[in-house]
């Protein structure tokens, strides 16, 4: 106990974790440092040259878009519900134009009640039912047809902003 008490505290293996991650935390602290300068620079020189080539900005865009759609066509591919109110409803107005029925459903929208004849939609504006038909067309009524539209206008819509607000700005 006497030898215990009179040896340095950093000796004492007891401490030895809590000297170590302080060291470690200093090192990490210099590393990050040097890290920041190095990374700093070359993000300037990467914003300068983004500036001035649109080609590099387009690019990364359309590489950024590219991986947006292959993820959420990963996640839509196993999806196996369409939603609820007016989605489901354009998807199912969607298959009945492509079953020959005109563009209506087979209950009322807001009640969900069955009707023997089918009766007219009544989700406004019919584009979404229509954006649907032709992938109902090629990949059938299926859950993942009924979404695609959505996520090709999404992707699109990203691109025509990116080409406008670089020419605009």
């Amino acid at each position: 106990l006497l030898l215990r008490s009179l040896t340095p505290s950093f000796l004492n293996l007891w401490y030895t974790p809590f000297y170590l991650a302080g060291l470690g935390g200093l090192a990490a602290l210099a590393a990050l440092v040097a890290w920041r300068k190095t990374v700093g620079n070359a993000l300037a020189t990467f914003l300068e040259r983004l500036e001035t080539s649109p080609r590099l900005a387009r690019n990364i865009l359309l590489a950024g878009i590219l991986l947006y759609c292959l993820y959420a066509l990963f996640i839509i591919v196993q999806m196996d519900y369409i939603g609820h109110a007016d989605y489901a409803d354009n998807a199912v107005a969607a298959r009945n134009i492509v079953q020959g029925k005109g563009y209506s459903l087979d209950y009322a929208a807001r009640f969900y009640e069955k009707y023997t004849l089918p009766r007219p939609a009544d989700t406004w504006p019919p584009l979404q039912p229509f954006l649907i038909v032709p992938f109902y067309l090629v990949f059938g009524p299926t859950v993942w047809a009924a979404k695609l539209p959505n996520l090709f206008v999404a992707a699109a819509l990203a691109y025509v902003i990116f080409h406008y607000g670089s020419r605009l700005f």
